[in-house]
């Protein structure tokens, strides 16, 4: 009789375990498309996007020869410039690009890559690239709740962040 109960018991804990993994890959996965989203409009698809505003700085609209430009989603993504001859994400194709993704952790199981392979990689699988050919590169810039963005055009477009 004992051990017909403690069965019962040990296979309604591996159930809930399985319940609670389950649940918890679901809702990460919902929050990772969502930053997703986010991070396309902020780079790319609205009409206040960063790439509006590097093609109007481009372009000379802007007074002054820059613009500042609000973030404040993906929360906690960065925002990254890959140039020269550093390893790229695939999406940008070895041309100069900046991305919107997730920052790797410094330390990693993964000892056989570089963190700059790693984070390229990242942001090839889970972020968004935008290609410009005249990007000068900048330090990661972590996305907060009101990241301020200088977009110039000097020699170079040039990002700094605040």
């Amino acid at each position: 009789m004992l051990a017909e109960e403690t069965i019962k018991i040990i296979i309604a804990l591996i159930c809930i375990v399985f319940l609670v993994y389950f649940l918890l890959s679901l809702y990460f996965s919902k929050v990772q498309n969502e930053n997703i989203k986010y991070a396309k409009a902020t780079l790319i698809d609205s009409d206040d996007s960063i790439k509006a505003v590097i093609d109007r700085v481009k372009s000379g609209i802007s007074e002054g020869g820059s613009e500042i430009k609000l973030v404040h989603n993906p929360k906690g993504w960065y925002l990254f410039s890959f140039t020269g001859n550093k390893i790229k994400p695939n999406s940008c194709a070895g041309e100069n690009c900046v991305c919107i993704c997730d920052n790797v952790y410094s330390v990693s199981l993964v000892f056989w890559k570089s963190e700059e392979e790693r984070q390229a990689g990242k942001c090839s699988d889970k972020g968004v690239c935008l290609i410009e050919e005249d990007l000068r590169e900048f330090g990661e810039i972590e996305i907060t709740e009101a990241t301020e963005l200088t977009i110039k055009n000097e020699r170079g477009l040039i990002i700094e962040g605040r």
